[in-house]
């Protein structure tokens, strides 16, 4: 339809999302597990809410296996055919950008658009800009109603998107959702990979795995290392191995020079290695997750390993209650959180667990207060 056509019983409201080439990719990033916690979030609350995605037909059988999301009453349409589509109330942009031509058409109908921001564009930018990751192009500055920024973007990048966008941007409460991380689970015990992925007590000898990206500078490895050297230095003999994850061609030979000043190293007991799952990966090999972040203090890493009973070891502030913390870039105090961590968790292992849960329920899309709020938060914009 060409005309505007608002709907009068419940709010309609659409979220992008990209589809992978196949399920299992769906949460190979944050950004499609947000698009989907957030969904299913927004259906809790009760609104009509539909997923706007990429090649809807060629990827039918990918949208009728998302994780989680029951196929029967799931609800999309392709990005190509959505600007027809004036009766939604809000556009979220998430996980697929929306064009310009689009997005004017769409908010001379009424329709919101707000900009849901999850990565650390600020960061990205200026990496591409000084070292040239990438080939600059003209920043899309659509006129967006809003800018919704997850928490720990906030400190870099409000200012930073307000000054460039000349909109309102705001923070909202985090979501997240054990939803991909006990699918990932099923699916390795249904093919005899694993028998469990939840923790395991192997014995008072720990191996220890690192799983930053390395594709950043906010998520890299060598500084959860520095914490393991620390803790390595006081305690040689409960260290089996240090395993790093996610170490790409282009980077192997880089940590490699790094790491030999490191006890770890001359003692060989450090592992470089490519990119797992990091279910596969606990349940098979490693017993505690070390982690360090700049700007970046809440991670979905950490909420995934807590919830599952895994002792985590982190520098994430917005989450200093949930899992092991240790502050800032202090690799001596994180040090000595490990060494208690490996010493003394199998002690309280049971009570680690449930308490984590209890913590991370605040973030879970069935959380009666995380409604309300986003509720709250729509209400605004729609006002």
């Amino acid at each position: 339809m060409n005309v505007c056509n608002k709907p009068t019983n419940k709010i309609k409201i659409g979220i992008t999302f990209r589809l992978p080439e196949i399920s299992k990719e769906i949460f190979s990033n944050g950004i499609g597990q947000n698009a989907l916690y957030f969904y299913t979030l927004l259906l809790n609350i009760g609104y009509d809410v539909y997923l706007i995605v990429n090649d809807s037909i060629k990827r039918v059988d990918i949208l009728n296996n998302i994780y989680g999301i029951n196929n029967s009453t799931l609800k999309y349409i392709d990005i190509d055919d959505f600007a027809q589509q004036t009766s939604f109330d809000i556009i979220f942009q998430l996980g697929l950008s929306i064009g310009q031509d689009y997005i004017l058409k769409l908010r001379e109908c009424g329709v919101k658009i707000v900009a849901y921001k999850c990565g650390n564009g600020y960061i990205m930018q200026m990496e591409n800009a000084l070292f040239n990751h990438k080939k600059l192009e003209v920043m899309d500055l659509s006129k967006y109603d809003e800018i919704w920024s997850i928490p720990q973007m906030v400190n870099t990048n409000l200012h930073y998107w307000k000054t460039l966008h000349r909109c309102k941007c705001i923070e909202v409460p985090f979501i997240w959702s054990p939803l991909a991380i006990e699918q990932v689970e099923k699916e390795y015990i249904s093919n005899g990979v694993i028998t469990n992925s939840q923790y395991k007590n192997r014995g008072p000898i720990k191996n220890i795995g690192i799983f930053e990206p390395n594709l950043n500078v906010f998520k890299w490895a060598f500084p959860a290392l520095l914490v393991c050297e620390n803790s390595y230095r006081s305690i040689p003999e409960k260290i089996d191995n240090v395993y790093v994850t996610n170490v790409y061609d282009s980077f192997t030979e880089k940590i490699n020079i790094l790491v030999k000043p490191l006890d770890l190293f001359k003692d060989k007991k450090i592992s470089i290695d490519g990119r797992f799952p990091i279910p596969f990966f606990m349940a098979k090999y490693t017993d505690i997750a070390v982690s360090h972040q700049w700007e970046n203090p809440l991670n979905y890493l950490y909420l995934d390993l807590a919830w599952m009973g895994w002792p985590i070891v982190h520098n994430a502030e917005l989450c200093k209650d949930i899992g092991y913390y240790y502050e800032g870039f202090n690799y001596e105090m994180g040090g000595k959180v490990l060494t208690d961590v490996i010493l003394n968790h199998d002690k309280n292992a049971v009570e680690y667990k449930k308490r984590n849960r209890k913590l991370i329920d605040r973030y879970l899309p069935t959380n009666k207060e995380l409604q309300e709020k986003y509720k709250q938060l729509i209400d605004d914009l729609l006002s």
